[in-house]
């Protein structure tokens, strides 16, 4: 069984944001762990990694997994920050000196998550519940929507297909426009106009879900900005509402264990 730490892959950040240090801070390692640099004549330097990616050797696994892992981050990322997020790219790992220039490819063909992840325990400060970004992630592990959802969004970034493909994700788990509405806090004809806009060739172009169908633009076709920060609101809502339905807090409280060998071996 490969455990959580030392972590044994890990990927230069190139990120040059403000909240970077207070949002590495803040970060409990879990699923993701931002590990800072620090220099004393230079800005100090982050790297990302992750312990499900422990106990690989072969470059196309290590490289396959850490793809699927960047995109969902990258997902729970766009959705905390309300699509406001612009991801950094990830490159070859730090420690891949050995790696042949076409053995290692960052293309996303597995699961994100170890199947060691089960066995693994944490202590009570590594709790998700400290950041929505780690929360989000733990979600994941118990609900296949969810994961579905932050790669989707991961991927491809909050274009219209992926907020159109957002909604259909939380429809086919139950939702209807109404509770959509109600948990983005907006009515649910500006739902309709949403979904109007999106499907419409003749509102937004080569941006919507369908090409030319000779459909009726609607009269007042949505902005992008409104129609991210609508979507990404009701996947905030349909997130809380899940991590209630399958009892998170219970579940982390199961993983928690006092024991020395969890500690933090960066």
């Amino acid at each position: 069984m490969a455990s959580r730490f030392p972590l044994e892959w890990t990927f230069h950040m190139n990120m040059n944001v403000s909240w970077v240090d207070s949002f590495v801070s803040r970060l409990p390692p879990g699923d993701v762990v931002l590990i800072a640099d620090e220099c004393d004549d230079a800005p100090t330097q982050y790297r990302w990694s992750s312990p499900h990616l422990n106990g690989l050797s072969d470059p196309l696994q290590i490289g396959a997994r850490a793809a699927a892992l960047k995109a969902i981050y990258d997902g729970a990322l766009y959705i905390y920050c309300l699509g406001d997020y612009f991801p950094w790219q990830i490159g070859r790992p730090v420690e891949a000196d050995l790696f042949q220039d076409d053995c290692f490819s960052l293309v996303i063909a597995t699961e994100p998550f170890s199947p060691d992840w089960k066995n693994w325990r944490f202590a009570a400060s590594e709790s998700p519940f400290l950041h929505r970004v780690s929360l989000y992630l733990f979600l994941a592990h118990f609900d296949e929507t969810v994961k579905n959802m932050m790669m989707f969004l991961g991927v491809n970034g909050p274009t219209w297909i992926t907020l159109y493909a957002l909604k259909d994700f939380i429809g086919q788990a139950g939702w209807s426009e109404q509770q959509m509405a109600t948990g983005a806090g907006v009515s649910v004809a500006e739902v309709k106009r949403f979904r109007a806009t999106a499907n419409n060739f003749a509102a937004i172009g080569p941006y919507a879900r369908h090409g030319e169908l000779g459909w009726q633009p609607p009269s007042s076709p949505m902005g992008h900005e409104e129609a991210k920060n609508i979507m990404i609101r009701c996947v905030r809502a349909f997130f809380n509402q899940q991590i209630s339905a399958k009892n998170l807090r219970e579940e982390f409280e199961t993983k928690v264990s006092s024991a020395n060998t969890n500690c933090r071996k960066f």
